[in-house]
């Protein structure tokens, strides 16, 4: 394999177009997602041949908008291509708050952390 890229389908709720487009957006999106080539086959166009399929299918699905996250190596092929930087930032505290600041149910006792089954059985 010399390159690769995924997309990943999500709904989100119907929203304003945007960028100066009058109307309401479906909220049909998709992130793209570990575009990629290996080293030594870079700077022969194979990323932007893996994204112009990517668009072409969200063309075809009739997505309301394709979001990424850029390396700096890849901006200048994003752009090119119409992606536009936008104003995101993120939160990564998820499910809730660290275990550090979580209070044990026995502080006493030390807890056992249970495997789940798929992983207890390898």
């Amino acid at each position: 394999m010399i390159g690769g890229a995924g997309v990943q389908r999500r709904r989100v709720l119907p929203h304003p177009r945007g960028h100066g487009k009058d109307g309401v957006a479906a909220g049909n999106h998709a992130i793209v997602l570990n575009v990629f080539t290996e080293p030594d086959w870079r700077r022969n166009g194979i990323a932007q041949r893996l994204m112009e399929a990517i668009i072409e299918w969200a063309d075809a699905e009739s997505l309301d908008r394709l979001v990424l996250h850029a390396s700096a190596e890849g901006r200048p092929l994003y752009e090119r291509l119409g992606f536009v930087p936008t104003n995101e930032m993120r939160f990564n505290r998820l499910f809730g708050p660290p275990v550090s600041s979580m209070p044990l149910a026995n502080p006493g006792k030390p807890r056992q952390i249970r495997q789940p089954r798929s992983l207890a059985s390898r």
